[in-house]
Parts: C-alpha cells; sequence; structure tokens
C-alpha cells in the first residue's frame, strides 16, 4: 500500500522540503486537470476533431430456420462485437480503416457458433494534375450466406447444416485522369478469392481477376456518360470435383450513364452487351444484352427513396459484402453480423429492390426495404455416357423493415424485422427445394470518439 503523498507519516518530521512541496503542488493541480479532460473527452467535446473511434455493440437475434432448410429449426443467438476505426483527411489524400470483431452465440445450436470478422483499409489519393485513384483492401468471415449456394457448374447445392464458415478478401485498385474535364479516363482492378471450412463447400471455393478501362464524356454539369470494356476471369479449382477445375470468362462491352439533375434526384444506367464462357460447365455459357438501371430521390429532407432493376450473368464476377438485413443495424453503425461471398453461379440472374428511409426525428429513423432475384441454374447430367443439363429457377425474396434511436452521441440502438423465402424448381434429377424464414433482432451500440 502506497502512503498517501498528501500527508505526512506520523514519524516524519513537521517540515517538509521545497522539493516536496512542489510535488504536492503539481498533483494537486494535475488531478482535477486529468478529471477535467476525462470529463470533457466523455461529454463529445473532441468528437468533432478526432479522426479515430473505438466502441462495442452487444446484439440479440431470433431466427425462426437457423440453418435455411425445408422446415429448419428455430434458434436464437447473441452476438458480442468490439470495433474501431480511423478516418484521416491528410491534404489532398484520404486514409481510412475500419475492423469488427464479433463472437456469435447460438442458445441451442452451439456447433453453428463462430467469430466473425469484417476488416477494411484504403487509401484515397490525388495529385495537382487531375490524378486521383483508390487502393482498397477487405478481409472478411462469417457464416456463409444460404441464399446464393449454387457450384460452379450452376448446380444448386442444398445446405447441409454443418458449420460453414466463408473467408472472403479482395484487394482493389482505380485510377482516375481528367477529374471533372469534358473527357476523363478510368481503370480497375480487384482481385478476389473466398474460402469455406466445410470440406463439402468446396465445389463453391473460387478466386477472381477482373479489370476495366473507360472513357468518359461530361457534356453538362449533371450528365456523365462512357464506355468501358471490361473483363473477369473466375477460377474455381474444384468445380467438377476433387482435380476437376472450371474457367469462367466474362466480357462485358459496357454503355454508362449517371444522371444527377438535382441533389435530391440520381439515376445511374449500364447496358452490356456480354459473353460469358466456361472450361467445364458449357451448359452456363451465354451471350447477349445485360445491365441496370438503380435510382434516388429525396422528396422531402426527412425522406429518401430508392429503386433498382438489373440482369446479369451470375458466374463469380463481382465480388460483394453485404448485410444479413435481419440483423439488427444501427444504421450509422458496424453491423451485427456480417455475411460475405462471391456471386451465384447461375447462367443469368435477374433482380429488382426498393428501399425508402424517413427520419422520424434528429435522433429516431425508421427503414424499409424489399429485395427479389431470380436466378437460372443449369444442371449438368449425365445420359447414357453424353453430357446433357436441365434448367430451373431459383427464386429469394427478402422484406424487411427497421428503426434505429440515437439515444445519445455515443450510444444508439436498433431493431428490425425480416422474412426471407427462397423456392428452387426441381427437374427430372434434382428435387425441388424451399424454405421461408422470420427473423427479428435488436442490438445496442456504444462507440467513443
Amino acid at each position: 500500500m502506497h502512503a498517501d503523498p498528501t500527508h505526512a507519516p506520523t514519524h516524519a518530521p513537521a517540515r517538509t522540503s521545497r522539493c516536496t512541496t512542489r510535488r504536492i503542488a503539481r498533483r494537486t493541480v494535475l488531478r482535477p486537470l486529468a478529471a477535467a479532460l476525462v470529463a470533457a473527452a466523455a461529454s463529445g467535446a473532441f468528437a468533432e476533431t478526432s479522426p479515430y473511434y473505438i466502441g462495442v455493440s452487444q446484439g440479440i437475434t431470433h431466427d425462426s430456420n437457423a440453418l435455411r432448410t425445408p422446415g429448419g429449426p428455430s434458434d436464437t443467438y447473441f452476438t458480442t462485437s468490439l470495433l474501431g476505426g480511423i478516418d484521416q483527411q491528410i491534404g489532398r489524400q484520404r486514409v481510412y480503416a475500419t475492423a469488427n470483431v464479433g463472437y456469435n452465440k447460438y442458445r441451442d445450436l452451439t456447433s453453428q457458433d463462430n467469430t466473425s470478422y469484417a476488416a477494411t483499409a484504403g487509401w484515397d489519393w490525388a495529385t495537382i494534375e487531375k490524378l486521383s485513384g483508390n487502393f482498397n483492401l477487405n478481409a472478411n468471415q462469417s457464416l456463409a450466406s444460404q441464399n446464393g449456394n449454387s457450384d460452379a457448374n450452376g448446380n444448386f447445392v442444398a445446405p447441409t447444416g454443418s458449420k460453414n464458415q466463408v473467408r472472403a478478401d479482395q484487394f482493389a485498385a482505380t485510377i482516375r485522369w481528367g477529374g471533372d474535364a469534358l473527357f476523363s479516363l478510368e481503370g480497375n482492378y480487384a482481385h478476389s478469392r473466398v474460402r469455406y471450412s466445410d470440406p463439402a463447400a468446396n465445389r463453391t471455393r473460387s478466386s477472381a481477376d477482373s479489370g476495366s478501362i473507360g472513357v468518359y464524356y461530361r457534356p453538362g454539369p449533371s450528365l456523365r456518360l462512357g464506355t468501358a470494356l471490361r473483363l473477369t476471369r473466375t477460377v474455381s479449382p474444384e468445380a467438377g470435383g476433387a482435380g476437376q477445375s472450371n474457367a469462367s470468362n466474362v466480357r462485358y462491352l459496357d454503355l454508362l450513364a449517371d444522371y444527377r439533375p438535382t441533389a435530391q434526384t440520381g439515376l445511374d444506367g449500364r447496358l452490356s452487351y456480354t459473353r460469358q464462357s466456361n472450361s467445364i460447365a458449357g451448359g452456363r455459357d451465354f451471350s447477349g444484352l445485360t445491365g441496370s438501371l438503380a435510382g434516388r430521390y429525396q422528396p422531402t429532407a426527412k425522406i429518401g427513396l430508392s429503386a433498382s432493376v438489373s440482369r446479369d450473368v451470375g458466374s463469380n464476377a463481382q465480388y460483394y459484402n453485404y448485410t444479413r438485413t435481419s440483423a439488427a443495424t444501427p444504421i450509422s453503425g458496424p453491423i451485427t453480423q456480417t455475411f460475405s461471398g462471391l456471386a451465384e453461379n447461375s447462367q443469368t440472374t435477374d433482380g429488382f429492390a426498393l428501399g425508402a428511409t424517413y427520419e422520424v426525428t434528429s435522433k429516431i429513423g425508421m427503414n424499409a426495404g424489399y429485395t427479389y432475384r431470380r436466378a437460372k441454374l443449369i444442371d449438368s447430367v449425365g445420359v447414357g455416357g453424353f453430357s446433357a443439363s436441365e434448367s430451373r429457377n431459383d427464386t429469394f425474396s427478402n422484406a424487411s423493415i427497421g428503426a434505429n434511436y440515437a439515444f445519445a452521441r455515443y450510444l444508439s440502438f436498433a431493431c428490425s424485422l425480416s422474412h426471407e423465402s427462397r423456392d428452387v424448381g426441381g427437374t427430372s434429377v434434382a428435387p425441388s427445394y424451399a424454405y421461408g424464414a422470420n427473423v427479428i433482432g435488436c442490438s445496442a451500440q456504444l462507440t467513443l470518439r
């Protein structure tokens, strides 16, 4: 035990030295100063200037079909997460990084307990010669998504119910020249890969490289037009079983448009001539038009609306990270549980999405969304020694509604409710597959800056 420096011991002389008196004076001043600094930080005095943040979150989610199987079991899981990040502007440059690590504990299905993480780091750079770009790294681990599970041959793979974690990583780079000039150039490159912990999912693991180069023309301040050549190559080393690899090559000729007539309205469009070829999954080869159209509209300061429609080939041409909409998520904060992967292995996929947000008050927000996807699967079969194939449709939909409450500057709460359904048609060689799931969850998040 240390003696109290402000009181002399009983056996010490009554007179203290000049140095001791100075130390006592410094401590007497520093103690209230340190307390004042802590109080100022807690009250948010430095929140506007600090580029860093750290935090914790706790969520609880109930899933009526936790394994995404027909008539599958329901369960409740708890997610405890640590999170942090930095977003710093340095002159014309910007560096940023975020990380979220969570432990997901199931009440009954303890075999599904898992550790998930999502990390991103990037650098936005610019020079004085109208040259700019971005470098970005992503690393993710989570339970594998159960709504896009077909192998590289396009065959539907039903979930087994076994624990299956997916690790998805990506490096991406973009270089732009021209800025807001009449003409500009842009080049992109990305490498991604996906791995699974369950050996039964090895046929769906893959790696992909994609690149594009485009030229853009800006006829006015609200419109940008462009055309780009885009190439993607995806290799699935065990697509046809052990030792049988499939290479999928997709070539796009894109026509692009970006229209911003007002600050509240925006429209993005893409029309592409697309050719897809596969080394062993020839039934999924495709040649034709694909594209997408997405719009947003903000009729008032409190209401935001969005809609999109798309048609694309279903090879692993596009890397994505997406939030399971059933997981409770503060709008401005990290998610409760992240699910990552690569696009579904189908021949073509058509889909559309609707979204709406409403700012009830400065602290309360609501959101709603609906997504629909219809994929064309090509099941490869062998008949009398000759290769053959049969097609069927895989439809998926998800409707969700949520609300968030910013109780204080650093404390927020959120809840959400969603319904998910899937129906995979049957063929003469493969049975149909269908399920439904209702998910409700809530979370609390504390963030300090």
